[in-house]
């Protein structure tokens, strides 16, 4: 359910500023089409004229399976160390689906289900911030993926999580770049008494630049400003890959139901979710955390992915909620070729099914999503 739930949000065609018809190259209106359903039950024959579902019928499917999930994990005897979905999570799941159905309701009651199962609390500073554990200990969060030392991701060295997202290695993708890096813009949001803010590389003589932490004094000079200090190599260890490998990352944490209860609760009833957003915000966040824009929902899904940075979720509330995304501005600090700027959500958010599928299944060939390649030209200062 949850892989599906994701294949759907990626390949579900929604319009954007340079398709609102959804009519691909052949003419055929792929809005709200998905990605074909394969159960253990589909035969060769059927698999080989299998048309992408709806959102409508995905939907029904993905809930089917949630709802056995929740009748059955209570015969789940044992979880110790999260890396297997509990009834928490089953919640949680269903809290996001029902926000992509766009059922605040029914988002609301799973969030605060999700939040009340799982009875853990959010991560402090010292849990997300600490250079050897940081980002990289599942025991925080609901529920998460555990790399041990006999996998082979980890022998690779360099093929695994730690390798792509933390840039405080010496042997990994990110650490010899480039970066993983927050938006100038982003980042200047951000307010300074919000202790979320720390998990990025200040400027040079911000009042934050004292108050970044690293796995060793060689960072501060080796990342970039604005650089990721969000996920750390286990214990600390950035020159070993056998060990900083060994770490884990998160699918789900109980942060995120804070922020669907609280948008789902604004949908429903203006002022009710901003209430919840500055309880969540004052209690675990930012003491002195105070709303004052004009866009509720806005700033709820700010808050929301500066909590989610990189854990690969921002994605779907941009799409869902047809989010501008602009890259292209005065000190922007986004590569020269990637400085897009769209209108609404972005035309590279409607996933194109590969031509492999397309060759095997001809029930989805000439219905694919319209190619998002050079849809859009760089921003130019």
């Amino acid at each position: 359910a949850a892989n599906y739930l994701d294949m759907a949000r990626m390949y579900e065609f929604l319009p954007t500023d340079v398709d609102p018809a959804c009519t691909n190259e052949q003419g055929y209106n792929v809005k709200n089409l998905t990605c074909p359903i394969v159960t253990d039950t589909l035969g060769e024959k059927a698999s080989r004229n299998n048309p992408r579902a709806t959102h409508e019928e995905m939907f029904k499917f993905i809930e089917s399976d949630l709802n056995n999930a929740e009748k059955y994990i209570v015969n789940l005897t044992s979880n110790k160390n999260n890396t297997l979905p509990d009834l928490a999570v089953v919640y949680g799941l269903k809290a996001r689906l029902y926000m992509w159905n766009e059922d605040y309701a029914k988002a609301k009651e799973y969030a605060r289900k999700a939040i009340d199962t799982y009875g853990g609390t959010p991560m402090s500073e010292d849990d997300a911030t600490d250079t050897r554990k940081g980002f990289n200990d599942i025991t925080k969060w609901m529920w998460g993926a555990q790399y041990t030392s006999e996998d082979r991701a980890v022998k690779t060295g360099i093929l695994n999580f730690t390798s792509f997202a933390s840039n405080e290695t010496v042997f990994g993708y990110a650490g010899n770049g480039p970066m993983n890096m927050i938006g100038k813009s982003f980042y200047d949001r951000i307010s300074d008494t919000d202790w979320r803010k720390t998990m990025w590389k200040a400027p040079a003589g911000s009042p934050l630049e004292a108050k970044n932490k690293y796995v060793a004094p060689a960072f501060k000079n080796r990342i970039p400003t604005y650089g990721s200090l969000k996920f750390r190599p286990n214990q600390g260890n950035y020159a070993e890959s056998s060990i900083g490998v060994v770490s884990a990352y998160p699918l789900m944490r109980v942060e995120e139901m804070y922020f669907i209860e609280a948008e789902a609760a604004e949908r429903l009833a203006p002022g009710t979710g901003i209430t919840l957003l500055e309880n969540f915000m004052k209690t675990y966040r930012d003491k002195q955390y105070v709303y004052t824009g004009s866009n509720a929902i806005d700033e709820i899904l700010f808050q929301k992915r500066i909590e989610l940075w990189g854990e690969g979720l921002s994605f779907f509330d941009i799409k869902r909620a047809n989010v501008s995304v602009t890259r292209g501005y005065a000190g922007t600090n986004f590569f020269e070729e990637w400085r897009f700027n769209t209108n609404g959500r972005p035309a590279w958010m409607n996933f194109c099914i590969v031509n492999l599928e397309e060759n095997d299944n001809p029930a989805v060939k000439g219905k694919n999503n319209p190619d998002p390649s050079k849809a859009y030209k760089p921003w130019r200062n």
